[in-house]
């Protein structure tokens, strides 16, 4: 488990790892204090993207598709988010023996 103390608070908040580790590239905090992280609901195989604000550990969840991953998100220069999703697709076939 990871720790982290905001700003306005002294005290420490844990931050949940993923099973497969933090996916954080350099971009992943801005200017303004914001992280952006991959959140692992209770709900749903899929770990969609949030915004964390350092300042007041507030986490805003960030619309996307819920059937994919976000494997990786950045911030760029402009304020926007640039990440990259797999989306999952699947199939049901149905077997029957030959006669």
């Amino acid at each position: 488990m990871c720790y982290w103390t905001a700003a306005r608070s002294a005290k420490s908040r844990p931050i949940r790892r993923c099973p497969w580790g933090f996916l954080l590239s350099p971009s992943t905090l801005d200017a303004k204090g914001r992280l952006l992280v991959f959140l692992a609901p209770r709900d749903s195989i899929f770990s969609p993207l949030a915004i964390v604000d350092i300042a007041t550990s507030q986490v805003t969840r960030v619309p996307c598709d819920e059937l994919s991953d976000y494997l990786s998100a950045a911030w760029t220069s402009d304020g926007h988010i640039v990440t990259t999703q797999v989306r999952t697709r699947a199939t049901l076939w149905k077997f029957t023996p030959e006669k």
